[in-house]
């Protein structure tokens, strides 16, 4: 069965249909790329510069030796972030009052909340965050499915990637498209959630106006859906490397042994000649890969609770494992 979600109402089935071939490249956007916020209904895109720095927080934040900041409050936005549906645009207000509703917690003395908006340290670091987390789904994808094939070098890249990719069976456990509760349960997937999602909210803390005790048993959908589309675009972006020559696709396999998962970073394309993006269609982006990462989060929005708690909890043990 192939990964379907029901159409509602006001999605017609044709916006999420999926597209026939696309063009790309394993390469992500940098830390410091661009992220979509709306302000005042006004949809721009924020060119991150990284000027903002621990340094100009607010005194209670800047002089505090524990962190919390970074080590608390940005996990616990991010787990927020991941079960929201459009995690690739963000409106101005909900970034300030989630923040403050997890500064007030945190920061039980911060009385400051006046310097929470736009332009300002903390809503800049927030959103490089924000930005820094969506980016390493597409980076961590691309170093797994080249491990993957560095651990079974017998197969044959091209084909077996169109195995993968056939009815998006890359998503499934033991490929198994027939059976649709093993959608979203592969190890492919749920490593990559894991890593890029699971690892990264350790720290977050209870925020019962954000319900973020619940969140972090079963919130995923929206970090799901993005670990889901930046796999497939990973898989492709194998093939048509292995396809160009698989000489050189062993060079990046063999680096991944050399230098460790943790320390490998994906190169910003797989082009032999330059090794730089051949064009704007090789991002993980909105552009890109919005329509299919909300044709994933329709399907996971069907399943229930019970379901979703099963995957993280799997997952889970991954991460300990």
């Amino acid at each position: 069965m192939v990964i379907e979600p029901t159409p509602s109402k006001t999605t017609k089935a044709k916006e999420v249909a999926l597209p026939k071939s696309i063009s790309i490249s394993a390469s992500g956007s940098s830390a410091g790329g661009d992220i979509t916020v709306s302000h005042s209904d006004t949809t721009l895109s924020t060119k991150l510069k990284g000027k903002a720095t621990k340094l100009d927080l607010p005194p209670l934040l800047r002089n505090d030796r524990n962190y919390k900041f970074t080590k608390n409050v940005l996990p616990s936005l991010l787990l927020w972030y991941g079960d929201e549906g459009n995690v690739w645009s963000i409106s101005e207000e909900d970034v300030i009052h989630v923040l403050k509703a997890i500064i007030q917690v945190v920061y039980p003395m911060f009385d400051r909340f006046d310097e929470i908006h736009h332009g300002t340290a903390i809503y800049g670091l927030t959103i490089q965050r924000l930005t820094r987390w969506r980016h390493n789904f597409a980076s961590t994808a691309v170093v797994l499915v080249l491990d993957f094939f560095k651990e079974n070098s017998d197969l044959n890249i091209e084909t077996f990637c169109n195995i993968l990719l056939e009815d998006q069976a890359f998503a499934y456990e033991d490929l198994d498209t027939s059976d649709s509760t093993k959608a979203f349960r592969s190890s492919l997937v749920l490593e990559l959630l894991s890593t890029a999602h699971l690892q990264q909210v350790d720290g977050w803390v209870d925020v019962p106006a954000l319900q973020l005790a619940e969140k972090h048993a079963c919130g995923i959908k929206g970090a799901l859906a993005m670990s889901t589309a930046a796999l497939e675009r990973a898989i492709k972006a194998v093939r048509e490397y292995a396809m160009s020559g698989e000489d050189t696709i062993t060079d990046q396999l063999a680096g991944i042994r050399r230098k460790g998962k943790a320390a490998v970073k994906t190169p910003r394309s797989l082009s032999k000649a330059s090794g730089k993006e051949s064009s704007a269609t090789s991002q993980f982006s909105q552009l890109n890969w919005g329509e299919k990462t909300g044709f994933y989060l329709a399907s996971i929005s069907n399943r229930d609770a019970h379901a979703l708690q099963e995957i993280v909890s799997i997952a889970r043990e991954m991460c300990a494992g």
